[in-house]
């Protein structure tokens, strides 16, 4: 699947999001060719989240996330918006895609967490917000990105193997995946 990319920084044009500035907007198509945009987003875009969290399925979806209390969801996307890089997609006015990398400068390393619209799965929007947010790691001298993911959540699975991250670790119920910057 291939995304046509027609807006990025002016001056660069792939290292991604330069800097990642919140007006950046990513304009691409995804597989069934409607446009989607990719935006950096800050504290302002939390009614908008907020909104596809409400409605978000399954619920919770992995690991007890997002919350399905609406103000434990509030302050989960609150804490994320405040200490997070935060990526979301946008449809038509509405967001339909989040992710977000919670980084440990000491560690040199980041938590993983992407969510998508049921309605907008398979459709390659999770493949361009991981590839955003993997560029914006590496901006920040990130030296790996993990996540944690049920071991039945095999749409999930396969996008994080397309993008090369790693099984580093698995139990009964989840892998830890990880990739090297």
């Amino acid at each position: 699947m291939r995304f046509t990319v027609s807006v990025l920084c002016p001056l660069n044009p792939l290292p991604a999001m330069c800097a990642m500035g919140l007006s950046t907007v990513i304009r691409l198509r995804d597989k069934r060719n409607d446009p989607l945009e990719i935006r950096g987003c800050s504290e302002t875009a939390l009614l908008s989240l907020l909104e596809m969290y409400k409605s978000f399925s399954p619920k919770p979806a992995s690991q007890g996330l997002p919350p399905p209390d609406p103000e434990a969801c509030r302050r989960w996307v609150q804490k994320l918006l405040k200490y997070a890089e935060n990526f979301l997609a946008w449809r038509e006015g509405r967001v339909i895609g989040h992710a977000s990398i919670m980084p440990d400068q000491e560690k040199k390393d980041g938590e993983f967490l992407i969510f998508v619209d049921r309605g907008h799965r398979n459709r390659g929007v999770g493949r361009a917000l991981t590839d955003v947010a993997l560029r914006r790691a590496r901006e920040l001298g990130l030296t790996s990105i993990w996540l944690t993911v049920e071991i039945y959540n095999f749409r999930a699975i396969h996008l994080y193997k397309n993008c090369k991250f790693q099984t580093c670790s698995r139990d009964d119920c989840e892998r830890t995946m990880v990739y090297t910057l």
